[in-house]
């Protein structure tokens, strides 16, 4: 996440917090779970896994508490270092990632 920004074209603006889904990393395991992660000083930091747009603790999911949680949040984490596609938390429609400086212009 070193350097990426942000941007929502339905919300037209940035986003620091984006949600990520568990297949990008973890295939069909985690195939509809949806994670939450935020830019802190341009290192990803997992704020959880959500639920209808409340985080949730995994140990009070019968299918997640079947899991080795640390592993998926360790590898969430390291998808995120590189990450190319993610959602917007408040809208949920994909977000436009780049680095530091936009390719172009935010319409």
């Amino acid at each position: 996440m070193k350097d990426k920004l942000f941007y929502c074209l339905q919300c037209k603006k940035d986003v620091n917090e984006v949600n990520v889904d568990g297949y990008d990393f973890g295939d069909r395991w985690l195939e509809g779970v949806t994670y939450r992660v935020k830019n802190v000083d341009g290192r990803p930091k997992l704020l959880g896994i959500v639920d209808a747009d409340k985080v949730i603790n995994p140990k009070d999911d019968a299918y997640l508490n079947k899991l080795n949680n640390d592993y998926w949040n360790k590898m969430c984490l390291e998808h995120c270092e590189d990450l190319d596609i993610a959602s917007c938390p408040t809208c949920d429609s994909g977000i436009l990632v780049w680095g530091a400086s936009p390719p172009y212009k935010i319409p």
